[in-house]
Formats: C-alpha cells, structure tokens, sequence
C-alpha cells in the first residue's frame, strides 16, 4: 500500500497488469519486485504509450562545452546568457579542481541551444571553448 498525493495521481490501467500503473504529474511509477514484473510492466508502459493513452513531451536535448576560463571569467557572461535565454537550463561544474570548466546546455529545441552556444562564442575570444563529445 502507497499513500500518494491527491489530485495530481492517475492510475494507468492495462488488461495484462494485476495492478495498475501508478502516474504521478510527470512521472510514471513501475512497481514491479523483479525483471520479470519490470519487463511486463514496461511493454505495457509503451503500449499505452503507442495506442495514444499516454502524450509524450518532447525530448531534451544537450549539449556540453569545455573551457580552461577561469569561473570568474565565465560567471557573468554565463548569468547574462541565462537572462537571453531563459528557457535553456545552462550549468557548469568541473570534474576536479585542476580540470576544465564543463558548461551544459539544456532545453527541448536544438536550435536554441546552438543560438545559446553562438552568443557565448560571441562574448570570448576565438578558441575559448571546445565541444564535448
């Protein structure tokens, strides 16, 4: 037995599930206890997925950047690039203290991350940042 919050649960019904499948928001909730129930589970998921029971969002696209700017360098730029292009997720971190700035871009349209990707360009000079593959 769950407790799950009112209002925002749909249960998602399959004649090949005992129990039905749990959707919460955005999030869909498997219950099986092994790879067995899982894989049931799942053809179910993507049948009620194909038979137009479920819509599907669009997908997030990403891409990364490498840079040996220091974080000084970037932080403002990278706070004005958000500002221009709110609906992109832009982060950076390093993978250790002595490693290169990594900076992701995150959203659902290809081509506003590539105008994201061109205006930073835009801001360093020529060389400043190499792709992640």
């Amino acid at each position: 037995m769950a407790l799950l919050p009112e209002g925002t649960t749909e249960l998602l019904h399959h004649d090949k599930l005992l129990l039905p499948l749990i959707k919460c928001q955005n999030v869909i909730i498997l219950t099986a206890t092994n790879v067995t129930e899982l894989d049931k589970e799942w053809n179910c998921l993507i049948e009620l997925l194909r038979s137009g029971g479920l819509s599907l969002m669009e997908p997030y696209t990403s891409k990364s950047l490498t840079t040996n700017l220091s974080d000084l360098e970037a932080a403002q730029p990278l706070s004005k690039l958000c500002l221009e292009f709110p609906d992109l997720h832009i982060g950076c971190y390093r993978k250790s203290r002595q490693g290169p700035l990594i900076i992701s871009f995150e959203g659902k349209d290809q081509a506003r991350i590539e105008a994201a990707i061109e205006s930073l360009f835009k801001k360093f000079h020529r060389g400043a940042f190499s792709e992640v593959v």
